[in-house]
């Protein structure tokens, strides 16, 4: 290393290196450098080295297209290398420290890659992860699958009681990211490179999102609504057709005055796919039930009882 000076924009810190002789053949446009320097992460203690010789910069060599003037230097050697069999996606993410570089990917509970990078979009303002899936994993994802944050225990608290899963022990110590094709879509087609995905909360906010099509129906409760949550199931006799939008809602034009006779309003979304999923594409079945769902929605308030779900009687 020559030199390292500030840049005239302030941004960045230029560092100027030279190479051995015959050393030329090592640049490409895929060459990655990197700062050796002592880290602790996931995958243990690296780096002690450098307690003793210093930092020092490190470097992988490329192979595809012609040798550059400038290299980006990272701050920690890359996860693979760019000649990997593999492919590499992008997930979006409106909150920060979903994932971390390292943290694994996995399918069905089986590592198929890393984390590589986390960035914020400035154009998008979310949060955008870079995963590497190695080969030949890379063909299990299509346009079809989603990924979701893994905790390593998943709580799903429903009318029917509470139901607790738990993951390997690496994604309850450190997480991760996982990813399937949901029920009820095909396997899909491949993907592109750098294909841009969503990396939703959980495995069930991936079901939910794939209801698209709903009616909204504006309920008036006049008994406490202390227990209901956006998100709770509507159901019908067991079968679940939708879904709690807002408790309570109130829109410009509403007005109600306050008393005895006062009822609290909430908004629910009926979700027609649910039904499909559930009872099949018979349509004579599917509109038979309809009928019954809406001529049974004017008696959902007065059959709730308080703390309980929505439910259609």
């Amino acid at each position: 290393m020559k030199s390292a000076t500030l840049a005239d924009d302030l941004t960045h810190v230029e560092i100027k290196a030279r190479l051995n002789s015959g050393m030329e053949k090592l640049l490409h446009k895929d060459t990655v450098f990197w700062v050796v320097k002592p880290q602790i992460g996931r995958e243990g203690i690296s780096g002690l080295g450098t307690l003793l010789s210093g930092v020092y910069i490190e470097l992988q060599p490329g192979a595809k297209g012609s040798k550059m003037d400038k290299y980006d230097l990272l701050d920690s050697p890359p996860l693979a290398p760019p000649d990997a069999k593999g492919i590499r996606v992008i997930l979006d993410s409106k909150k920060a420290g979903q994932l971390s570089p390292g943290d694994p990917v996995l399918f069905r509970g089986y590592r198929v890659g890393s984390v590589e990078t986390s960035t914020f979009d400035t154009q998008k303002r979310n949060i955008s992860y870079q995963l590497f899936i190695n080969a030949p994993y890379d063909r299990l994802v299509t346009n079809n699958v989603r990924f979701w944050k893994d905790s390593g225990i998943a709580v799903d608290l429903t009318s029917a009681g509470m139901r607790v899963e738990m993951g390997s022990l690496t994604t309850l110590l450190s997480g991760g990211v996982s990813f399937d094709v949901p029920e009820g879509l095909d396997l899909g087609q491949p993907v592109a490179p750098k294909t841009a995905f969503v990396l939703y909360d959980d495995q069930k906010s991936i079901q939910d999102s794939l209801y698209t099509d709903h009616i909204d129906y504006l309920m008036f409760f006049k008994d406490s609504v202390r227990g209901l949550q956006p998100g709770a199931p509507v159901e019908f006799r067991g079968i679940r057709l939708g879904t709690v939008s807002k408790v309570p809602f109130f829109a410009p034009n509403m007005r109600q005055t306050f008393n005895d006779d006062y009822r609290i309003p909430v908004l629910i979304r009926i979700e027609p796919e649910r039904l499909k999923m559930q009872l099949g594409e018979n349509a004579d079945v599917v509109e038979h039930l309809w009928r019954i769902v809406e001529t049974w929605f004017t008696r959902i308030a007065e059959n709730r009882k308080p703390g309980h779900w929505c439910t259609v009687c």
